[in-house]
């Protein structure tokens, strides 16, 4: 015997995925801080104050739809004086607006650091995720190990050969065609026993 059953409603997707306006405003914070090298304690406010209102107002949102749902339908309450940020008179986004300023400011002040506590000589300066050849000079600091070969996967299409690691305190590097002075340490990758 069938039993008649609602059926089931289909399940809300998001049209956006909901890490990319993070990402975006994280990034966005990094632009902006290249190109017009805001201060340090500009970012450092800003992203206080963002990431202040942004709790203050997720707290009241969530006091006041949980005031909202213990409240009387005949008494006045607290929840009638503070809306939501879910409830119709309210957009709903403006937490998310504040929480995009928040990671905005974020990404100028991570930029900001960045700049900041990196000195002009280190090595991190010059590194980059192409592969391009690179002359230095500098101290071995760590005895150099062997690193077995690895078979082709998913994350590496092709099967790598063993490989020496060292780990070296840069003196040195070369741009173009002079040495530059240089700070920090590196790791580098050769392939075979070294």
């Amino acid at each position: 015997m069938a039993q008649d059953r609602e059926p089931l409603a289909e399940p809300r997707i998001p049209a956006i995925a909901p890490v990319w306006p993070c990402v975006l405003a994280f990034a966005a914070g990094i632009v902006c801080d290249r190109r017009f090298r805001w201060s340090f304690a500009g970012w450092f406010v800003s992203a206080c104050a963002a990431l202040a209102v942004w709790l203050v107002w997720t707290i009241a949102a969530t006091w006041s739809s949980s005031a909202e749902r213990r409240a009387d339908d005949d008494t006045p309450d607290a929840a009638e004086t503070l809306p939501s940020a879910t409830s119709p008179e309210s957009d709903g986004c403006w937490g998310t607006v504040v929480l995009l300023l928040a990671l905005f400011a974020l990404g100028g002040l991570r930029h900001g650091l960045q700049r900041r506590w990196v000195a002009p000589s280190h090595a991190a300066r010059w590194a980059s995720y192409a592969l391009r050849p690179v002359r230095l000079q500098g101290i071995v600091v760590r005895e150099p190990w062997l690193r077995a070969a690895r078979p082709a996967s998913a994350l590496a299409p092709r099967p790598l050969p063993p490989q020496t690691v060292l780990h070296i305190e840069v003196l040195r590097l070369r741009m173009a065609d002079r040495w530059r002075p240089t700070t920090g340490r590196v790791r580098v990758y050769v392939d075979g026993d070294a």
